[in-house]
């Protein structure tokens, strides 16, 4: 009988949320016991220093805001009889705007608040590490004052930082230690390890986070030794963590109450240990702890719940602290932004879209990226028909400054694979299978783009960037940080909503300018003795050849210019090989003849406004074609230069981004031909773009090719040609690469005989690629 109401009290833990392994239950006592409270805890977390909601506007300044409606309920708890420990796990005093301005303005109001509210101690979290310094230090100096301790057991300052450690319980003071309903308790409170990677580089500076898992046994055994009943320890880590590292702690280096500063997702658990329990406060809310003992054979029993009585009202603290800076505020802050007008609603993610873009156009870049933790994600705008300067202040809550890097293609195709798991604002940047789309454009794999972001992730922060390839580097873009620079342009008078009036940059051409140049060299020499006959003395295959040289020289150059409705481009192709054999009549000089000689010019221009996506491939885009094929010298026995010259006009359909197939009709003439006259005729071409097949690091085996059938004189000589084109490319170091290019002419007219020219070479080539954009034409 006993046994089962031991079995009932445990069932009824478990309903609030209280995880006990079946090994406790199996320890229970079978003798019935009675248990007493022997202390109570109250916590906060997640509060971020929200504690008002600007308004500025019809003679209000600040009110209070939802996350404040813990605080009456906290401060009735905090001047019981019993006098519990009220803490916060972190984040108390940053980063919203509200105590930042405090932190500035007024920063003894901050600490009066934190004070009456009847805190005891702080947990120094990685908000206030990460806040501006200056003005935090002034306010823990208050609280220090006040003896309200801020504590950061495995925090190690040096050089610069010693300032902000004088200020703090860190890792070179004794536990922090208090008296609750007569019992002595120590407050332990931990970073996370990787705490200085989440901050900003000069907020890191000089200091160093010894590792939890480490420090914390050692610090809960000198609690113990200084007389410590009950040792109670915040750490901000997530639960997973927080339950694998109580089970990894040594027995006599376990405090009795973790408390969790993470998701705020868990109310209460025990490890497979037993101690110590685990709890953690909601978000932006409070808990209360009662400690109990009697009932466990070790350690305390702790019955965790919401705080009684929260969501009533707002303290009265917190109603004077906003009265006594709400003027203040409204007067420096609160003005309205020219350019902020708003005709639809605007939330948080929007903002940090509406951020990036600004950054984009600023640092006249053709990607930014920030963080969405950059930006408060429970904020609202204080006016519906325009944003204050106030909203960038709370809204911006990490004010960072920006740096520039021009990164190649392929770390733009990884930043587009990670960017919805890193949750990153990249306006313009989209996937594209297993490239990468800016601005709608495909990525080109030769070009560099210029990228802005904020310094925070250009160092690693959050491991949300990859990394630069060697040689290339984040560089500090002198306009001012992301707050102030977004303040700026808002500032610009305008009557469109803040987000039409921004520059859209997808509407200026993107124009890719390339230089191409293969070089090829081949030759032979050979001696081979000569018998009195005239005979070769020697019947080796390889000495009974000629004398043999063969230079050829090829160089493209394109411009191409791409806009979200239009396309122009343009080609120019040369190419000449000569090859020198030597003459079969003695005392006749060898001489060179031409292998190759072609000049080639195109330019298209086309329509790209009639598919709303760029996957409809078979909705055409409209096009008109120019295409001249020349040479250098006339060959002997024509009579006339070669000098084609063929317009056309028909549609274009994109079966992928590198490859299409065009349509045509149009006009062909020798214009050189005295005989000659122009003809009507229709015509077919598919063309491969630069395309990637593989990718060695930062090298790239690149195919390309092209395929132009046209056909003249239908019915009478039905006379046609087509010219074809094949490269593969491979890099190599710089602007070199190794090249292999294959090209076929072919002709038939009248259903006689094929004429066919195939001609393949293999060279080095020495390549240039720019990219550029504008001007808005």
């Amino acid at each position: 009988m006993r046994g089962e109401v031991v079995k009932t009290a445990i069932a009824a833990l478990v309903a609030i949320a209280v995880v006990v392994p079946a090994a406790l239950v199996r320890a229970q006592s079978s003798i019935d016991v009675q248990s007493r409270t022997i202390s109570r805890i109250l916590a906060s977390g997640g509060i971020g220093g929200r504690f008002g909601r600007p308004l500025c506007q019809h003679g209000l300044t600040i009110e209070p805001s939802q996350t404040a409606l813990y605080t009456y309920a906290l401060m009735r708890e905090a001047r019981s009889p019993d006098a519990p420990m009220v803490l916060d796990t972190g984040g108390l005093l940053a980063p919203h705007g509200v105590a930042r301005f405090a932190a500035v303005s007024d920063p003894g109001a901050l600490a009066e608040l934190v004070d009456r509210l009847g805190y005891r101690a702080l947990s120094f979290g990685i908000e206030e590490l990460g806040a501006p310094r200056a003005s935090l230090l002034d306010v823990i100096r208050s609280l220090r004052r006040r003896g309200i301790p801020s504590i950061a057991t495995n925090l190690r300052c040096e050089d610069e930082s010693i300032v902000l450690c004088d200020l703090l319980v860190d890792a070179s003071d004794r536990p922090s230690m208090h008296v609750v309903d007569q019992r002595r308790m120590a407050v332990l409170a931990f970073l996370p390890d990787d705490a200085t990677t989440q901050i900003a580089p000069e907020n890191a500076a000089g200091l160093t986070i010894l590792p939890i898992a480490e420090r914390m046994p050692e610090e809960v055994r000198t609690a113990r030794a200084m007389g410590a009943e009950v040792v109670i320890a915040i750490a901000a880590i997530e639960s997973a963590a927080a339950l694998e590292l109580a089970r990894e702690l040594p027995e006599d280096g376990r405090p009795d109450l973790l408390l969790l500063a993470g998701s705020g997702e868990l109310l209460f658990a025990r490890p497979s240990t037993v101690v110590p329990a685990i709890a953690e406060a909601p978000r932006g809310d409070a808990i209360e702890v009662l400690i109990r003992e009697g009932l466990l054979r070790a350690g305390y029993e702790m019955v965790v719940q919401p705080l009684g009585g929260r969501g009533i009202d707002v303290g009265a603290p917190v109603l004077d602290f906003l009265d006594r800076i709400g003027a203040d505020y409204c007067e420096e802050w609160g003005r309205v932004l020219g350019g902020g007008i708003l005709t639809r609603e605007l939330d948080a993610e929007e903002l940090a879209e509406l951020a990036a873009r600004v950054v984009l156009e600023a640092a006249d870049a053709d990607l930014s990226v920030i963080n969405l933790g950059a930006v408060d994600e429970r904020w609202r705008t204080a006016r519906e028909d325009a944003l204050t300067a106030s909203d960038l202040y709370i809204a911006l809550e990490y004010d960072e400054p920006l740096v520039v890097a021009d990164v190649p293609a392929s770390w733009v195709v990884e930043l587009a694979r990670r960017s919805a798991d890193q949750r990153l604002v990249t306006p313009g940047l989209e996937r594209d299978g297993d490239g990468a789309r800016v601005l709608g454009r495909p990525v080109n794999a030769r070009a560099t783009y210029r990228v802005v972001t904020l310094r925070f992730l250009a160092s690693g922060g959050d491991g949300a960037l990859p990394s630069l390839p060697d040689g290339v580097s984040w560089e500090p873009l002198e306009l001012g940080t992301l707050r102030s620079v977004v303040l700026q342009r808002l500032q610009r008078g305008s009557e469109l909503d803040a987000r039409d009036a921004l520059e859209d940059p997808a509407v200026t051409p993107e124009w890719i300018v390339s230089a191409n140049a293969d070089g090829s060299f081949a030759g032979s020499s050979i001696d081979n003795p000569r018998r009195p006959d005239g005979t070769p003395l020697y019947d080796s295959a390889l000495l009974n050849r000629g004398d043999t040289i063969a230079l050829g020289l090829e160089i493209n150059l394109r411009a191409d210019a791409t806009a979200p409705d239009w396309s122009w481009e343009n080609s120019g192709l040369l190419r000449y090989r000569a090859q020198w054999t030597p003459s079969m009549t003695p005392g006749v000089a060898g001489a060179f003849a031409e292998a190759v000689d072609q000049i080639q010019l195109r330019s298209l221009g086309a329509w790209r406004g009639l598919r709303d996506v760029p996957s409809q491939w078979y909705v055409p885009d409209p096009y008109a074609e120019i295409f001249l094929e020349s040479e250098l010298s006339e060959p002997p026995g024509r009579g006339w230069h070669w000098m084609l010259f063929r317009p056309t006009i028909g549609a274009r359909f994109p079966l992928t981004s590198e490859l299409d197939v065009k349509l045509s009709t149009g006009l062909q003439a020798q214009l050189l031909d005295p005989n000659g006259e122009a003809e009507w005729g229709v015509g077919a071409v598919v063309q491969l773009r630069p395309w990637d097949i593989a990718r060695i690091e930062q090298r790239h085996v690149t195919l390309q090719g092209l395929l132009d059938w046209f056909l003249v004189d239908l019915g009478d000589q039905n006379r046609w040609q087509l010219r074809g084109s094949f490269d593969a490319m491979f890099d190599l170091a710089g602007p070199l690469a190794l090249t292999l290019g294959v090209r076929l002419y072919m002709q038939q007219e009248r259903g006689d005989q094929l004429g066919v020219a195939l001609d393949a070479t293999a060279g080095l080539r020495l390549g240039w690629l720019g990219r550029a954009v504008g001007p808005e034409l």
